[in-house]
């Protein structure tokens, strides 16, 4: 309770200091509280959040913002009777002090005009009406701007015209992707995306000097029904009659090159494949030619297309035995309306690159007294041109240990494992999987074409051995086969083949707990994964943060094991297949989505939310989906008031003596929440405050856990978890220690609550030390 005690008297002492600015206004003066945008005639408009957002950017003075709470022009009154050589001082001053937001009428009336030009010249409310007024209260001024939008106009039509007729023809031709349709509102930003549809339609069908200077829009409205009739005129250039469609000429591929500052190069060696001339130095070439030639977007003859240039740059990029790609255009001096590529590919200093790093975490669990650290350490080597086709291998191994600090030093997890990986920048469909799906027309031939050019494909095998004293030993042995295909917002991970076999052996003490749990039993038996022809789908999408500072992203993952064995199984034989007599064949399905949200309210202060559902489910003949592919919840990246595995399933209470060394608590369905305000604080140093919630639940009807199955009363059971975190940025990571307290408990106590708050957690809580953001 002191903790707390202080903690309130910081705040009023804070609180006590913002008040103390008044004492700097001059007479006649007011610091401006705030300024509201309020629409007196809207039924017309629609998205009024939207506009009433962009309108807010148009304000020419805003009230000070604040900072732990106390309005930034105190720290700015402050520092003016400080040392300004001060290095703090100077810190305060770019960092978080706002000169006075003092009340002006000036700056009133200009908003004002500004408002409404915006509307009128930009948003097609060509009658609006904007009004203000300003309010003051003590040493505090109100402004409110009222706006009668009165009747926005729409399109009525759109038509094309100009000298050019080849230009104007093209453009009828893609009019069905035009941005400005029949009856929309007009918008100045519509009319911007148009502009750059046409640039980039034009760009891309060889008129590679096209630019918006010849794009100019006009609009008749006349007509009585608030519709305007717009023109876009297509200009000439300024002496020829015709915009030139340019081709591609020579490209000459430098393929060792190292002088950054050389234009030109004579190369020892030159070879002409397909049209394209290699030069080289070295005997060899450092990547096969018909490795580059396949990332190539354009070949000689071809008509210019600047989306295939740029793709060219961004294939090139991803072959990593190079560390520049540079591409120079010139037009041809012999012929005309020719362009002639030169390509530098410089080559990585280093083939092979090694690494080390280590990992240390630090956790507690106050309700029992326990307290764990841990800590890894792990190497890689990597080979940027395995093969001479620019492949990537990796060899990673890692090993760690977990260690319980309660009474006496003791060891609960040790692990060790070693992953290879084999990455080729290119597409090897060894099955046609993709072939088979263009000519089923499930795909079409674009996108077949653009996975030719852009998939890349990852051959991985690796095995793991955790041993987890006094519960279980695992050893593992895995491989991959799969793609990875990359757009601009999306990604598709696609493992068309995995085998996975997990060996368990269970201990005496975790033995005695499994007896009266056969279904976690039955999920900890030995087992080998197959995807013979699906293993895992992963789609992940993602936005920019936009004008309004939002930006989210949406991982969605779907994997399957057994299925080809299952319908052997089911069809072909009558004695089920095994892989021995103690080790059997897996059946499930997993699927999972987890989005996230992201909202920038300043350069200093933001909000990250996230919501995660996922189901697993077993079929065919088995009852539990395996250990290692189950839900759980806690831990520095889920519910921080818990810890890892020791939340659910559902209400259930997990009673066993051996819980006190480390939980083990999953499930078939997992939902889950957190909420995170994110601040930047001083120097290296940020803060937050988080409220996270969810639970796991068994699906199966064999489950003899009490309270452990999914019931259409499952939100009885969420466990609600609040608390504080604080972080340190060093920009490529940040070091983060969250203390998490429980709210609410997944289940009741022996008073029939679930309220956790004023029931002793400790100072700390639960404490989580980690690496970067946990979403």
């Amino acid at each position: 309770m002191r903790f707390q005690r202080y903690c309130f008297y910081l705040v009023l002492l804070l609180l006590a200091c913002s008040c103390n600015t008044t004492k700097y206004l001059q007479e006649d003066e007011s610091f401006l509280r705030k300024n509201a945008i309020k629409f007196s005639n809207a039924q017309n408009a629609s998205d009024l959040p939207l506009l009433r957002y962009e309108l807010e950017s148009l304000f020419e003075q805003e009230p000070n913002s604040n900072y732990l709470f106390v309005p930034s022009r105190y720290f700015h009154y402050r520092n003016m009777r400080k040392d300004s050589s001060k290095w703090f001082n100077k810190w305060i001053r770019k960092n978080v002090a706002e000169p006075p937001a003092i009340y002006s009428q000036e700056l009133e009336d200009l908003t004002a005009q500004n408002i409404n030009k915006y509307l009128v010249n930009k948003k097609g409310f060509y009658n609006a009406k904007v009004t203000s007024e300003e309010t003051t209260l003590g040493d505090y001024s109100f402004v409110d701007y009222t706006i009668d939008l009165g009747k926005r106009y729409k399109t009525k039509s759109m038509l094309y015209y100009g000298d050019d007729t080849d230009v104007i023809a093209l453009l009828v031709e893609h009019k069905d992707n035009t941005k400005i349709k029949q009856g929309v509102p007009l918008d100045a930003l519509t009319f911007d995306l148009e502009k750059q549809r046409i640039i980039s339609l034009l760009q891309n069908n060889g008129y590679a000097d096209f630019n918006a200077n010849y794009i100019s829009f006009k609009g008749d409205s006349t007509s009585a029904d608030y519709e305007v009739e717009i023109f876009i005129e297509i200009g000439s250039p300024q002496y020829v009659e015709k915009h030139p469609k340019y081709r591609i000429g020579k490209i000459d591929i430098f393929t060792d090159h190292l002088d950054l500052n050389t234009q030109i190069e004579s190369n020892k060696y030159k070879d002409v494949i397909d049209g394209v001339t290699f030069h080289r130095n070295s005997e060899e070439f450092i990547v096969k030619p018909s490795v580059i030639s396949k990332k190539l977007g354009f070949l000689p003859d071809s008509l210019y297309s600047k989306q295939e240039y740029n793709q060219t740059i961004s294939n090139l990029g991803d072959l990593s035995a190079y560390k520049f790609v540079r591409i120079e255009p010139k037009i041809s001096d012999s012929l005309e309306y020719v362009i002639d590529y030169k390509i530098f590919l410089t080559p990585q200093n280093h083939l092979w690159v090694s690494d080390i790093g280590n990992d240390v975490f630090y956790s507690t669990v106050n309700s029992i007294t326990r307290k764990q650290l841990g800590f890894s350490i792990g190497g890689s080597l990597l080979n940027r041109n395995a093969l001479g086709g620019s492949e990537t291998f990796s060899l990673n191994a890692e090993t760690g240990v977990e260690l319980n600090i309660t009474d006496k030093l003791s060891i609960n997890t040790l692990s060790f494992s070693l992953q290879n990986a084999l990455k080729f920048p290119r597409l090897l469909d060894v099955t046609q999987t993709f072939y088979t799906l263009k000519a089923l027309k499930i795909i079409s031939d674009d996108t077949y074409k653009k996975i030719r050019r852009r998939a890349q494909t990852e051959v991985g095998l690796g095995g793991s051995f955790q041993s987890i004293i006094d519960f279980y030993d695992v050893t593992s042995v895995s491989a991959t086969y799969g793609f990875d295909f990359q757009t601009t917002h999306r990604r598709v991970r696609f493992r068309q083949l995995g085998v996975g076999l997990f060996l368990y052996d269970i201990k005496p003490p975790f033995q005695v707990v499994l007896e009266d749990n056969p279904l976690v039993e039955k999920s900890l038996e030995s087992n080998l994964f197959t995807g013979l022809f699906f293993n895992e789908l992963s789609l992940i999408f993602q936005k920019a943060t936009n004008r309004k500072g939002n930006s989210y992203s949406v991982l969605t993952s779907l994997e399957a094991s057994g299925l080809e064995i299952a319908l052997v199984n089911k069809f072909v034989t009558e004695t089920p297949w095994r892989v021995t007599d103690d080790i059997d064949f897996a059946n499930f399905l997993k699927f999972s989505v987890d989005g996230r949200f992201y909202k920038e309210f300043s350069k200093r202060t933001s909000v990250a939310a996230r919501g995660f559902f996922g189901i697993a489910t077993p079929y065919y003949n088995d009852v539990a989906v395996p250990f290692v592919k189950q839900f759980y919840v806690g831990g520095p990246n889920s519910i921080r008031a818990w810890q890892a595995r020791e939340l659910g399933p559902g209400a259930y209470i997990e009673n066993s003596n051996i819980s006190d060394r480390l939980f083990y608590q999953s499930g078939d369905l997992k939902l889950e929440f957190n909420l995170e305000y994110r601040t930047d604080l001083f120097y290296i140093f940020e803060g937050a405050l988080f409220i996270d919630g969810g639970n796991v639940w068994s699906l199966s009807s064999q489950d003899t856990r009490v309270g452990a199955k999914f019931t259409s009363r499952f939100y009885e059971q969420i466990a609600i978890g609040a608390g504080y975190g604080l972080r340190m940025d060093f920009n490529y990571f940040n070091i983060r220690f969250d203390f998490g307290y429980k709210i609410f408990n997944a289940y009741e106590d022996s008073s029939g609550s679930r309220w956790m708050v004023g029931k002793r957690q400790g100072l700390l809580g639960n404490l989580n030390v980690a690496i970067n953001y946990p979403f």
